[in-house]
């Protein structure tokens, strides 16, 4: 392992680190002082959230090699693929960097897209997804390897509801502020599919679940270690109680 690691240092004109199971050369490769998974050796995948990477590869079908995953402190630092690409094991490595934490304050939207052109009223075949601007704000954050904490109301009994929460929770959210409302139901928003020009939107947002988010709901969240608060006139802009909260939030924060 330390010859070939001092080999490939000699012609990248990189430093070598050597270990008692690793050999590092620079920050991109790492050689190992023994055989292990993969006929040909193994391929290191830094990523910043391993989660959402096993999220994305099992929805490929792309299933992991639970024998060799690697937990610390409840979270998975290593874990290979379960199969091997030309005679190469291939394993996920979370990154180690320092995380911020940062709330954030919204509604998401279950988003459905159509799936032909026309205008709303014409079309029939739609996908889901999920918007607003603040949810696609944290999803940036938690893939950089960030802490999001979301706060919002989802409907309670919802699709829709549920859905975004299994989702934001499979994405790594801090899912911890956000509540169900028995009453009231998610937000939805509609876009057409056009070859020019930009698309037409529909909302039906009016009176939704995270409408009703309050002064009261922010008393509840636990401020301590946070870095950060994003907010923006969109989340103020849904309703007066939404104002109000994001007002509380600016002072506990």
């Amino acid at each position: 392992g330390e010859f070939v690691a001092e080999s490939i240092g000699n012609v990248f004109k990189m430093p070598v680190y050597k270990g008692e199971l690793s050999n590092f050369v620079g920050t991109g490769f790492e050689v190992n002082n023994f055989k292990g998974l993969g006929k040909y050796g193994h391929v290191a995948i830094d990523t910043n959230r391993i989660e959402s990477a096993e999220y994305y590869l099992k929805k490929d079908n792309i299933e992991m090699n639970e024998e060799s995953r690697v937990m610390v402190d409840g979270k998975t630092k290593v874990v290979y693929l379960k199969d091997e690409f030309a005679g190469c094991a291939i394993h996920l490595r979370q990154r180690e960097r320092n995380m911020s934490k940062i709330v954030l304050f919204g509604e998401p939207m279950a988003l459905l897209i159509a799936q032909e052109y026309g205008k709303l009223e014409e079309v029939n075949l739609f996908s889901k997804k999920i918007a607003g601007a603040d949810y696609n704000v944290s999803i940036g954050l938690n893939r950089l390897g960030h802490q999001a904490l979301f706060i919002t109301k989802l409907g309670e009994n919802d699709p829709f509801g549920t859905y975004i929460y299994e989702t934001m929770k499979k994405e790594g959210f801090d899912t911890s502020q956000i509540t169900f409302d028995p009453v009231y139901r998610t937000g939805i928003m509609l876009k057409n599919k056009v070859k020019d020009g930009d698309p037409e939107i529909a909302y039906y947002r009016k009176n939704s679940a995270a409408s009703m988010v309050g002064p009261k709901d922010i008393d509840k969240v636990d401020f301590t270690g946070v870095d950060h608060i994003h907010l923006t006139g969109i989340g103020c802009a849904v309703s007066e109680s939404c104002m109000e909260a994001a007002k509380e939030i600016i002072k506990k924060g």
